[in-house]
């Protein structure tokens, strides 16, 4: 640098020291001797321009060069990398805390199924009826949450999805299944058709009319003449007659295999083909047929197979 500074002011103090008029010739000697010389003339007034116009570009070239530094160190200023940093590392925090926001939720809805499918699991009183366990897949497992600790926020963000479509897809598996099972609920004979007293259950007993030991396959029910009689469950009614044996009598068809008799009614109220639902009026306590007095004669028939009425009545 220092040499530099030499041989700029020796030619500073050249150019100052001769004439505008004076010239000089610049030779330029060619690599080989048979070439002519070159020959360039110049006046003292012409090169003071000259290097005066580079003198210029020298310092605007400087300029430009340490405009650039400053605006490279303050890009890399390490107080303004920590300004951003600390902003990513909000932002970044920020989305954390959201994606365990949405984390538990997932979590509380599973949590959620596990706890509608133990219920439906152990509810042991549709066994009877044909209805044992929950046929869709198995309850959510510790593999199925995922360990989501630790992890980039964008591939959370991905496990998230992956799980709430897992959870979605079981919830509509699971609706389904509930909703089958409501409509056995609705179509499961689990009412006492009138209200009143048990007189003779289901089982062997004599025969008040013969005499002999007979298997008495219903419940008779006393009650006033009159009382009403409904449905225990949704069904269709297949019969609506008058025979000699039970009087005046009704067969209700609930599906399933289940069917349901009305005996001894004073009034039948329903016909064939009527669509009944579960508490809806169908007929009334009465005397006819083989009876002894006002009841109701009440049966149930599981698959053609008469059973205990008891084993579907629910407390």
């Amino acid at each position: 640098m220092e040499w530099l500074r030499t041989q700029w002011r020796a030619l500073r103090m050249f150019l100052r020291d001769v004439d505008d008029e004076d010239t000089f010739t610049v030779l330029l000697v060619p690599d080989s001797p048979a070439q002519p010389l070159d020959r360039y003339q110049l006046r003292a007034g012409k090169l003071r321009k000259i290097v005066a116009r580079a003198t210029v570009g020298v310092v605007a070239l400087c300029f430009v060069v340490v405009l650039l530094m400053v605006l490279v160190l303050q890009r890399g200023n390490p107080v303004s990398l920590r300004k951003e940093n600390s902003l990513l590392a909000l932002q970044v925090a920020e989305h954390r805390t959201a994606l365990d926001v949405v984390s538990n939720e997932i979590d509380r809805v599973r949590d959620f199924e596990e706890s509608v499918r133990a219920l439906t699991l152990q509810d042991h009183s549709m066994r009877d009826f044909g209805v044992t366990a929950l046929d869709i897949d198995g309850p959510v497992t510790e593999e199925d949450r995922g360990p989501d600790d630790g992890i980039e926020p964008t591939e959370k963000a991905d496990l998230l999805v992956a799980r709430a479509n897992a959870a979605e897809a079981r919830l509509a598996e699971l609706a389904g299944y509930l909703q089958d099972r409501s409509s056995v609920l609705r179509s499961y004979p689990s009412l006492l058709p009138v209200e009143g007293w048990i007189t003779s259950g289901f089982g062997f007993r004599l025969n008040p009319w013969s005499g002999s030991r007979k298997l008495h396959a219903g419940l008779d029910v006393a009650a006033p003449h009159g009382t009403p009689v409904i449905a225990p469950a949704d069904g269709f009614v297949t019969l609506s007659s008058y025979g000699s044996g039970y009087g005046n009598e009704i067969l209700v068809d609930h599906g399933y295999g289940l069917v349901t008799r009305y005996a001894h009614l004073s009034q039948r109220l329903v016909r064939v083909g009527d669509h009944v639902l579960r508490g809806q009026l169908i007929g009334k306590v009465g005397s006819t047929g083989h009876s002894t007095g006002p009841h109701l004669h009440y049966e149930v028939i599981r698959d053609g197979v008469r059973v205990n009425p008891r084993s579907y009545i629910l407390p």
